[in-house]
């Protein structure tokens, strides 16, 4: 069965569209460090960092 959650904040709608952050958020369907998923989605770490943490600000992850 498939989770599906609704996102009712605008702003957190739009840091969820965003084409690295959209990735970020399939890919983290599996477990596994910054440093991996930067590897799965070939950016530096620090570039995933900064996307992992706008996606949090949301509430997103």
């Amino acid at each position: 069965m498939l989770d599906i959650e609704v996102i009712e904040d605008p702003a957190a709608a739009e840091a969820s569209l965003d084409p690295i952050r959209t990735r970020i958020l399939r890919e983290l369907a599996e477990p596994g460090s910054a440093t991996q998923l930067a590897a799965k989605v070939g950016l530096p770490r620090q570039k995933v960092n900064y996307h992992l943490k706008a996606l949090e600000r949301h509430g997103l992850v």
